[in-house]
């Protein structure tokens, strides 16, 4: 609460905190693109927003019970992998997990198989690959 109402303190990356502004939520919500045209406008040497077109993605399933990769949350930049088998891993040693999927990675890009951040912390789980080349 500022004032009496609901509202942010905005501070606008890579500038000093005498730029910092408060913004209601009407205009965070609603008239966000005037208020960020409004800050270029003051500031014109500010870095702007770049937009780069979208990449798709193509899966295969190999398998009728394979699960397509999916958004583990609405903020996720990863999509999620599943196994298609229990596998238990002793300490100290590497498996091949089959997820029943493959992909098709477009020229130019790269996938990547990391571990989830809350998998990783709370029960020691690695991922021992990394870079999947589009030629692979």
């Amino acid at each position: 609460m500022h004032r009496g109402k609901l509202q942010y303190l905005v501070h606008w990356k890579g500038y000093n905190t005498e730029d910092d502004s408060w913004e209601p939520v009407s205009v965070m919500f609603e008239d966000a693109p005037e208020v960020v045209q409004q800050f270029h406008d003051d500031h014109p040497t500010a870095v702007q927003q770049i937009s780069t077109e979208q990449i798709i993605l193509p899966v295969k399933k190999l398998s009728e019970n394979a699960y397509l990769p999916k958004s583990g949350s609405a903020n996720a930049v990863g999509k999620d992998l599943y196994s298609m088998a229990f596998i238990e891993i002793p300490p100290h040693n590497r498996a091949l997990i089959p997820t029943d999927i493959s992909i098709a990675v477009p020229e130019g890009h790269y996938a990547r198989i990391a571990p989830r951040s809350r998998l990783a912390l709370k029960n020691a789980i690695d991922v021992a690959t990394g870079v999947i080349n589009m030629d692979y």
